[in-house]
Formats: structure tokens, C-alpha cells, sequence
């Protein structure tokens, strides 16, 4: 199942234990996936209460600040990553993900072929050189015996930034799902396919990905792989991937399990709620206006 790493928990109260406990044996199966362990010198990494002084003193003493995601009001100088309370336990695996992606990136596979016919230079781009990506966690029926993508060119703008890519099979729900978000103030780039999307992708930069969940691309690479893809392949200059919102039309506990493991940061059911959309952006850096204010200024 490629690498597993060993977690120590220091501080936190016995409930927020166990929820960072439970979390982690959900995602076992992922890549990376993380186990816990008792003490810190046989941890490869640290979730630790930024709260209590008494913790941050022995990470330091022990000289693994940098191997340590913190959780509270504020990180002490040379931590590793941060999140804020209350705790989210997706948000802490992400943090995770980025330390274990600096120490071991050599390990990471390479892009599978399914991947490799968008590196190409075509003149309809504008001479946009597609370089090749590290891969996601590939998993059976992912991408490595998926065929090449072949779609018509894509005849692309010249390069821009957008705040959000959303990527449906149905141009009548990207439509719809567009007007939500221009109300709110975001600029949008479509994408009706994985194929696009990953065209886009490589053109552009995003802050936010919505993908249905129920996405059946006719090159194989469904809305699971995608995400992946997405957060493997396309970190920013900041080492972040975009944020990543899967759309589910059943809005079931099993969707949000399969959204969570393939790394996407949530999962809101279709129709959309306008209020949990706006609150959903906002709780991810976007700084979203009232639906009927005026578009967000850069």
C-alpha cells in the first residue's frame, strides 16, 4: 500500500484523541496512511496541542518542531505545518500529507501513460509546455491501465488565474453550479470532463476544484482519481493543491467517506445549499461576498 508513517499525539484532550484516532484507521487504506504510535522518539511525525506549553517545550527540546503539525491559537517559530481549533481532522491529514511529500518526494511514482499525452507542446495552446506531473496514489482502476486521453484541442486563452475550475458532465449543472458561485463573487472556468479539466489544469491555477462526484469520463479518469491527481500534481508555488469540493446528487454517508479518502477537503450535496456553499468557501480562505454583492476584487 506504499509508505505508512508513525504518528505520536501529544496533548489534546480524550475526545479530541479519539477522533483523531478514528480518522486515521478510516483512511488506512489510503496513500500515505498513518499509524499511531506511543511515544515521540518512535514517531516519524507529531500532531501536537500548540496550547500547552509543556508540549511545545518537549517537541522543541527534542528538536522535531519541523516534523510536528500543531494544532491552536498559534504555532511556535520552526514548526513543520498548523491548523487552527476546532480541530479538523481531514485539514490535520493534509498537513501531514505536505510533511511527508517534503521528506520522501523521490519516492512518489511517476505519471503513469494515462497522463502523459497532455505533456505536449500544440501551436493552438500558445506554445504552453505541459511538463509532466508527479502521479496521485494510483489505485486499480485509477489511471494505470486507463487509455490515453484524446480529445479535440483545446483552443486555450492566454494564461490567467481563476478562483474556482468546475468539472461536470452536464453543461446544464456546470452552469448552474457556475452562477451560485459567480453570485458570490468568484471567477470560473468550465471543464465538462476529467479530459478538460486536466487541460485547465495545466494551463491555469485555481484556488478552488468542484467535481461531481458521480463524474464518468469517457477517457476513464473518474472524480476520485481526479482528486487525487489534483492534490498530488498541482501544489502552488506555496506547496498547497486547491481546494478540492466534491458535489454528490445523494448526498449519502458512503459519498462523503469515498470524497474524504480520495483527499477532497469537502463534500456538499446537489441541489446545492446557497448557505452552506457561501459557508463553505469562506471556511477555505475565499473571501465571498453576499450573493447579491458584487464580484470579489483581487
Amino acid at each position: 500500500m506504499g509508505a505508512r508513517y508513525k504518528v505520536v499525539l501529544r496533548g489534546f484532550s480524550g475526545f479530541e484523541r479519539d477522533a483523531l484516532g478514528a480518522y486515521f484507521r478510516l483512511s488506512a487504506e489510503r496513500r500515505p496512511a498513518y499509524g499511531l504510535v506511543a511515544t515521540l522518539a518512535l514517531a516519524d511525525f507529531a500532531v501536537a496541542d500548540a496550547d500547552q506549553p509543556a508540549v511545545v517545550d518537549e517537541i522543541a527540546r527534542a528538536g522535531r518542531l519541523h516534523d510536528t503539525v500543531f494544532v491552536g491559537s498559534a504555532a511556535p517559530r520552526g514548526a513543520g505545518a498548523w491548523t487552527m481549533r476546532p480541530i479538523d481532522p481531514l485539514q490535520v491529514q493534509r498537513e501531514l500529507d505536505t510533511l511527508a511529500a517534503h521528506r520522501a518526494d523521490d519516492e512518489l511514482p511517476t505519471v503513469p501513460s494515462a497522463l502523459m499525452s497532455w505533456r505536449a507542446t500544440s501551436s493552438d495552446t500558445g506554445g504552453v509546455d505541459r511538463p509532466q506531473r508527479r502521479a496521485y496514489d494510483s489505485q486499480p482502476g485509477d489511471l494505470d491501465d486507463a487509455p490515453a486521453f484524446e480529445p479535440p484541442p483545446l483552443a486555450l486563452p492566454p494564461r490567467r488565474r481563476a478562483d474556482a475550475l468546475l468539472v461536470d458532465d452536464s453543461d446544464v449543472a456546470l452552469r448552474h453550479l457556475e452562477h451560485h458561485l459567480h453570485a458570490l463573487g468568484l471567477t470560473t472556468q468550465r471543464a465538462q470532463g476529467a479530459a478538460r479539466a486536466l487541460e485547465w489544469l495545466a494551463h491555469d491555477s485555481y484556488d478552488f476544484v468542484f467535481v461531481d462526484i458521480d463524474l464518468d469520463d469517457a477517457g476513464g479518469l473518474d472524480a476520485l482519481a481526479l482528486c487525487r491527481h489534483i492534490k498530488r500534481a498541482h501544489r502552488g508555488a506555496g506547496g498547497h493543491a486547491p481546494v478540492v469540493v466534491m458535489l454528490s446528487a445523494h448526498a449519502s454517508g458512503s459519498d462523503r467517506v469515498r470524497a474524504t479518502l480520495a483527499g477532497a477537503d469537502a463534500c456538499l450535496a446537489k441541489p446545492l445549499d446557497a448557505a452552506l456553499l457561501h459557508d463553505t468557501l469562506q471556511r477555505h480562505g475565499a473571501r465571498v461576498a453576499p450573493a447579491s454583492g458584487s464580484r470579489r476584487r483581487r
